[in-house]
C-alpha cells in the first residue's frame, strides 16, 4: 500500500485494521469501529457512510473484491449506506494466499473521484 497510496492518506479497512496500521504507516479508519468513540457510529448513521467518509478525508477503500460494500454501524448494526466500488476506481488488488480456502481476493480502491 505504501507503493500505491500518497503518505498521509487514510483508508477504510475492512479487517486486520491494525496490522494495516502498523506496516503502511498510513491513517486507518476500521468498518468495526473497535478503536473509535460512540460519536463515530452516531455520525455514521446520521450522514451516511459515503458522506461520513468524504467529510473525514477518507479516500480509500480497503476490502473484500466485488461490486459494493454494505456497512453497518459499528454499535447498532444499523444499515449505514453501500459503498459503490467500481472496477475504474481500483487502485490494486490483493490475491488470496492459496492455502487458505474461503478467504476471498481484497481490493484498494479511491473513493472519491
Amino acid at each position: 500500500m505504501k507503493n500505491n497510496v500518497a503518505p498521509g492518506s487514510a483508508v477504510y479497512v475492512y479487517d486486520s485494521a491494525g496490522m494495516i496500521a502498523y506496516w503502511s504507516d498510513l491513517r486507518i479508519l476500521p468498518v468495526d469501529g473497535l478503536i473509535n468513540s460512540y460519536e463515530y457510529s452516531d455520525d455514521m448513521l446520521r450522514l451516511g457512510i459515503n458522506r461520513y467518509l468524504q467529510l473525514n478525508n477518507v479516500n480509500y477503500y480497503l476490502g473484500p473484491v466485488g461490486d459494493s460494500a454494505i456497512v453497518h454501524a459499528p454499535l447498532s448494526h444499523q444499515y449505514a449506506g453501500t459503498i459503490p466500488l467500481r472496477n475504474s476506481n481500483m487502485v490494486v488488488r490483493f490475491h488470496a494466499v492459496v492455502a487458505n480456502p474461503g478467504v476471498p481476493d481484497l481490493g484498494l480502491w479511491r473513493l472519491h473521484d
